[in-house]
């Protein structure tokens, strides 16, 4: 999976947003990215204890995760449980961490259930949206989410680069 993002980018700081339903594959993705970041911090937000403590700082505290995602630098950050904790987020300070991750030199990964639910300027901010399986109406694609249209129907994972509009294979 590896593969559906450029790598250089990765270390430079980005947001990626992984969309599929549960059981897609959206956890071993995300590892898998973090993997290849060669950051020193690798942080997660794991509400189901699905990350080896060794190799992950993890946070199962959404407040005390919050505390730390609010400052962090030169990490890999991710954020397991987007679609449920999203909301606790004011768009703004929100807005001002994705925004900041290339001079944080932050990667962060967010990781959602569906299409719908990730916030359409989440979208608009991120670098890379990797669309697994899920289970949205395409009208609803079609019509709120148009740049992921084109793409609903693939039954394979890509990674859509936001700033080239392309496929990467």
């Amino acid at each position: 999976m590896s593969e559906l993002i450029d790598k250089k980018k990765l270390k430079q700081g980005c947001v990626i947003i992984i969309i599929g339903y549960q059981g897609s594959g959206k956890t071993p993705t995300a590892k898998e990215i973090a993997s290849t970041c060669e950051f020193q911090n690798k942080v997660v937000f794991d509400v189901r204890h699905e990350y080896d403590e060794n190799e992950f700082t993890t946070f199962h505290s959404f407040e005390t995760f919050q505390e730390y995602f609010l400052t962090a630098k030169n990490s890999c950050i991710i954020f397991e449980e987007a679609t449920g904790y999203i909301g606790a987020f004011r768009n703004l300070q929100l807005t001002d961490l994705l925004i900041g991750v290339e001079h944080n030199r932050n990667t962060i990964i967010f990781l959602f259930h569906s299409i719908k639910s990730v916030p359409s300027f989440m979208l608009e901010l991120s670098r890379f949206i990797i669309l697994l399986e899920t289970n949205d109406p395409i009208s609803f694609v079609k019509t709120d989410r148009p740049l992921l249209y084109p793409f609903i129907n693939e039954k394979r994972p890509f990674s859509i680069d936001t700033r080239l509009k392309v496929n990467l294979p």
